[in-house]
């Protein structure tokens, strides 16, 4: 299986589809997150856990999210409702569990449908995706943005970062904190 969708970029980073989009413009008002927060490497035969020089088989999920009020924390990887029972997909599932298991993490993983979010988005955030939509340049490509790096260097280098280029977080500590309290749940200048 694989789900191909648009790419978009917004607020400094590149989303594969209009429904990380989505679910982004969702959760950015409550909750921290970083996009593809980091790669799993396994190995296909033994479906074991391994690091990068073992094995070049790779699953990178799509964000972790942590909620600002309750400091509850999600690994997400969001998917059309029709790919989540695909086997490609709980075998995924089943890499991410094993990879928080080990690590110690205190995430839990969870698939984000459309349904979810198109029940979840408020007017207000529909109306943004409309507006991001509309400012959305034709003929989007990875290349098309690499021949436009020397006329807009600091711009462009910033698309593919991994953290929202404004969250209200990012007005008190550094981005180095911020990626931190994401994965951990605290900050490591107050340990």
């Amino acid at each position: 299986m694989r789900y191909k969708g648009k790419k978009i970029i917004y607020n400094g980073m590149l989303f594969d589809s209009l429904l990380e989009l989505k679910f982004v413009l969702m959760v950015e008002e409550r909750c921290a997150y970083i996009r593809t927060p980091f790669t799993i490497w396994y190995n296909k035969q033994n479906l074991n856990l391994t690091d990068r020089n073992e094995c070049p088989n790779k699953y990178t999920p799509d964000f972790l999210v942590r909620k600002i009020r309750t400091g509850t924390a999600h690994l997400i990887e969001v998917k059309p409702r029709k790919y989540v029972t695909d086997e490609e997909v709980q075998f995924k599932r089943g890499l991410a569990e094993r990879y928080i298991q080990r690590k110690g993490h205190d995430w839990k993983f969870n698939f984000v449908t459309e349904r979810q979010v198109d029940n979840t988005l408020t007017e207000l955030q529909r109306r943004k995706f409309s507006e991001v939509l509309k400012t959305r340049k034709k003929g989007f490509s990875k290349m098309g943005l690499m021949k436009q790096s020397n006329k807009y260097s600091n711009e462009v280098s910033k698309l593919y970062d991994r953290i929202p280029d404004s969250n209200w977080i990012l007005d008190f500590v550094d981005e180095r904190e911020y990626v931190y309290w994401v994965k951990k749940g605290r900050y490591k200048i107050f340990e």
